[in-house]
C-alpha cells in the first residue's frame, strides 16, 4: 500500500503543462532559471536502509531442513540461522578424515619408535665396532713385544753359533735356535693376526655405520610416507562444504522477507532478505531541472499518508548526504494519472535522523513524499499531484 503526504501546494508554472527537456522556459514548459531561484524541491523518494538489502542464498539443488528466523527477527554477522539436509552427510566426511587423521597419526607414532629403537641398534653396533680398534691396538703391542723379544733371543744365538763347544754344548745352542723359530712363528701369527682385525675393524665400522644412516633415513621417510598433510587439506576442504550447509548471517541485520521454508528445495531464488536497518537512508528522484538547487547537507522532510497522521504532519526529517550525477528515467511514480512517464531524475541521497530511522525501518521501500528545503524559510512544495 502506497499513499503520499499534501504539506501546500506552490502553484508551478508548469503545472498542466507537460515540460519538455528541450523547452524554452514558461512558454515552453519548462520553467526558466528565475523561477527555480528561492523555492523547496519536491521529489517522490523511497525509505532504503542505508546499506544494502542483503540476500542470503544457499547451494540450489539442496532442500531447507531448518530455519532458525522469522521476518522481523534481528541477528548477528556469523550467527547460524538455516541447514541444508546434506549438512549430515557434509559433518561425516569431516569425522572420516579425522578417524584416518588419528590412524595416520597413531601409524606415525609406531613407525617412529620402532625406527628408533633400530637407531639405537646401530649405534650400538658402532661402538662395537670402535671396540675392536682397541683389541687391534692390544694386538699391534703384542706384535711389538715378540719382535723385541725375537731380535733379542737372534741376538744371543748369533753369539754362540761360534762359541766352542767347550764352553756350550750343542743342544743349548739348538734350544736356542727352536725359542728363536718359535718367536718368530709367533711374531708371524701376531702380525697376520693384526692385518685380519684392522680389516674386520674396517668393515664393522663402515657396516654399522651404514645400519645408523639407513635407521635414520628410515625415520626420516616416515612423515614422507604418512598421507598426513593430504588429509588436513582434505579436511579443511570438507569442513569448508560442511559449513556451506549452514545458513549464517553474512551481516548484522533485520531478516526482512523469507523466500524459502522448511522441507523446501533451493532455487535460483534466495532463502530470504536481510538489511541492517538502524541507519535509513531516503533515495529521492529529483526532477533534472531542480536537482542544480540541491546541495549535500540541505535539510529534508518526508511524508506519507501511510504514516499515522501526527506522524504524517509532524514528518521525518534528514540531511542530504549524497547528490548523484547521473540522469536516469524515473523508477517511482506519482499518483496523477496524467503525469509524464518519461521523467528524467537524479537520485539524491538523505540520510535520516535517528527518531526517524527508526520509523522508517518498519516500512522498507516505502514510497513516500520528499520536500528538500534549499533555503531557510522557503515554502513547502508536495509532489502528490505535480508532475514536472
Amino acid at each position: 500500500m502506497v499513499g503520499w503526504g499534501v504539506t501546500r501546494f506552490v502553484p508551478l508554472p508548469w503545472i498542466g503543462a507537460p515540460a519538455s527537456s528541450e523547452g524554452d522556459g514558461a512558454d515552453g514548459g519548462t520553467p526558466v532559471d528565475g523561477e527555480l531561484e528561492g523555492r523547496d524541491v519536491a521529489a517522490l523518494g523511497r525509505l532504503e536502509p542505508a546499506g544494502d538489502m542483503i540476500a542470503v542464498s544457499a547451494l540450489p539443488g539442496d532442500r531447507l531442513k531448518t530455519l532458525a528466523v522469522a521476518e522481523g527477527d534481528f541477528v548477528a554477522a556469523g550467527d547460524v540461522i538455516g541447514q541444508l539436509d546434506s549438512y549430515r552427510l557434509r559433518e561425516l566426511e569431516v569425522e572420516s578424515i579425522d578417524a584416518r587423521l588419528r590412524e595416520a597419526a597413531a601409524r606415525e607414532t609406531a613407525e617412529t619408535n620402532l625406527a628408533d629403537s633400530r637407531i639405537i641398534a646401530a649405534e650400538l653396533a658402532v661402538e662395537q665396532a670402535r671396540s675392536k680398534s682397541l683389541e687391534l691396538e692390544s694386538q699391534k703391542q703384542q706384535v711389538e713385544v715378540l719382535r723385541s723379544s725375537l731380535a733379542l733371543e737372534q741376538s744371543k744365538l748369533d753369539k754362540i753359533a761360534d762359541v766352542s763347544h767347550d764352553l756350550i754344548s750343542d743342544e743349548e745352542k739348538q734350544q736356542q735356535a727352536l725359542l728363536v723359530q718359535k718367536l718368530t712363528a709367533e711374531l708371524s701369527a701376531a702380525e697376520t693376526m693384526v692385518k685380519q682385525l684392522e680389516q674386520t675393524s674396517q668393515l664393522a665400522l663402515r657396516a654399522a655405520n651404514a645400519d645408523l644412516e639407513a635407521a635414520k633415513t628410515a625415520k626420516e621417510q616416515i612423515k614422507a610416507t604418512m598421507p598426513t598433510e593430504s588429509l588436513k587439506v582434505a579436511r579443511e576442504v570438507a569442513v569448508e562444504q560442511r559449513d556451506r550447509s549452514l545458513i549464517k548471517a553474512p551481516i548484522d541485520g533485520t531478516v526482512l522477507a523469507v523466500y524459502t521454508h522448511p522441507g523446501e528445495h533451493i532455487a535460483n531464488q534466495p532463502v530470504l532478505q536481510m538489511a541492517d536497518l538502524r541507519q535509513m537512508v531516503c533515495v529521492a528522484e529529483v526532477y533534472e531541472t531542480d536537482v542544480r538547487l540541491v546541495k549535500k547537507g540541505q535539510r529534508a522532510e518526508i511524508h506519507s499518508k501511510v504514516f499515522p497522521p501526527d506522524v504524517n504532519k509532524k514528518g521525518l526529517h534528514g540531511t542530504v548526504e549524497r547528490v548523484g550525477d547521473i540522469i536516469a528515467s524515473a523508477q517511482l511514480n506519482p499518483l496523477d494519472p496524467f503525469a509524464r512517464s518519461d521523467r528524467h531524475v537524479v537520485e539524491v541521497r538523505i540520510k535520516l535522523d535517528a527518531e526517524s530511522a527508526v520509523y522508517a525501518a518498519q516500512l522498507v521501500n516505502l514510497q513516500v513524499d520528499v520536500t528538500i528545503h534549499t533555503q531557510e524559510g522557503a515554502s513547502q512544495v508536495a509532489v502528490s499531484d505535480v508532475s514536472p
